[in-house]
């Protein structure tokens, strides 16, 4: 098109835009002045310029796969019902701001006896979410992992079964109780393994992801170096190992690093208290306790590897920011100075301690997981990698033998 062309064609564009502009959506009313032939032609000449531009955008348009809307369609509507139970589903994918949700349930709308877009006050719909996540599971491509929480202390198995694919790894999450507590001591104490491999078989999966030791403290296996989930019914770890290698699953266990209630409790000078976020410096009688953790389970229970999540330093939450006196003991241990005090130390020298704490921590899990067992694999599970804590850090797979380290970005964890 020329010049004059492509003028006309313009002006013609801004009169359809002031016509859809019209608030009462009537038609402009036609010009009471008629046209002289020329004028006629051109409107001809132009109207049909315009008909194969609009016909060309149109074509250039990305195509609407009708299945994918509609399948889409069906589950963010499944949300509006949904997005208040007990339990959730998402789908979700990563942005440069973080993780998305595109439909299902966000973590932060899990509490216990949610009832389905009402209130706090009882009951749930599994039946719904059984839908969502099968409509999740099987529309949208491969799903490498997926983390369900369940928040409600009841038989989660009864959560349901349904047919999926594309789904190696799922885990039925101990950690979490009222909405951002940690589950008390002895929650689903009554979990029964078989119910458990069953389940996940039923699912679909190559790996259960399930628990060692959970955020509370206690483990969930019996007669080990950490205390058993209190009234704990069957030895569940150890069960659901032999049950899931029968099925030709790996089971994987749990640690919570920054966080465990009941070491909070029974070391208040060691935790800036027991709250249910980071809380714990990477002391060395912790270290010592984690390792211990560790070593145990891998040795006693036959699991795979373990997950570790939340590999972060301690919110301080408890004193507002006041270091306690054996992280300043930390810090001059790493460091070979002394603790400057808070309203002293830089961002530098801060960053340059929270690396240091984390790689020996880091340092001394994976040490303990091959010294148990040498194929020991070692799960990192973060939802910030590019954190300057551990961005370049050794916390990425080993490249002599990746399959012995697993890393995972996952929304909602840590």
């Amino acid at each position: 098109m020329n010049g004059k062309k492509l003028l006309a064609v313009g002006c013609l564009l801004a009169a359809m835009v002031v016509g859809l502009a019209n608030p009462s959506g009537a038609a402009k009313p036609a010009p009471t002045i008629p046209l002289t032939p020329a004028g006629e032609k051109l409107l001809a000449r132009y109207a049909g310029m315009l008909a194969e531009l609009r016909a060309e955008i149109v074509k250039s348009l990305p195509q609407i796969d009708d299945r994918l809307k509609a399948a889409f369609l069906k589950a963010y509507a499944a949300e509006a019902v949904a997005k208040a139970s007990a339990t959730s589903a998402a789908l979700s994918h990563w942005t440069p701001t973080g993780w998305t949700v595109n439909c299902g349930a966000h973590w932060r709308w899990n509490w216990p006896e949610a009832v389905d877009a009402k209130g706090r006050k009882g009951g749930s719909n599994p039946e719904v979410k059984k839908a969502q996540l099968k409509e999740l599971l099987t529309n949208y491509g491969p799903v490498e992992f997926n983390c369900l929480d369940l928040n409600t202390p009841r038989t989660q198995e009864e959560r349901g079964t349904t047919m999926v694919k594309d789904i190696k790894a799922y885990c039925l999450d101990f950690n979490w109780g009222a909405r951002r507590r940690f589950a008390g001591p002895g929650s689903w104490r009554n979990a029964d393994p078989a119910a458990h491999v069953a389940w996940y078989k039923a699912m679909g999966v190559n790996v259960i992801q399930t628990f060692c030791v959970s955020c509370n403290g206690y483990a969930w296996y019996k007669n080990g170096f950490v205390p058993e989930q209190p009234g704990l019914k069957h030895d569940f770890l150890t069960e659901v190992v032999k049950l899931g290698h029968k099925e030709g699953m790996l089971v994987m266990g749990y640690f919570c690093i920054a966080a465990n209630t009941k070491w909070g409790m029974d070391h208040p000078d060691l935790s800036y208290g027991s709250p249910s976020t980071y809380h714990i410096p990477y002391t060395d009688e912790y270290l010592a306790y984690l390792s211990a953790s560790i070593s145990d389970a891998v040795r006693k229970t036959g699991i795979d590897g373990f997950m570790i999540d939340w590999l972060w330093q301690p919110k301080r939450q408890s004193t507002k920011g006041k270091w306690i006196e054996c992280e300043k003991n930390l810090y001059q241990q790493l460091m070979g100075r002394k603790f400057p005090g808070e309203d002293k130390l830089t961002k530098q020298q801060d960053l340059a301690y929270s690396r240091k704490a984390i790689d020996r921590c880091w340092k001394a899990i994976r040490k303990t997981a091959k010294d148990a067992k040498a194929n020991c694999i070692v799960w990192v599970t973060s939802n910030h990698m590019n954190h300057p804590h551990v961005v370049t850090s050794d916390i990425t797979p080993v490249q002599d033998n990746p399959e012995s380290q697993w890393v995972s970005i996952a929304p909602g964890m840590g």
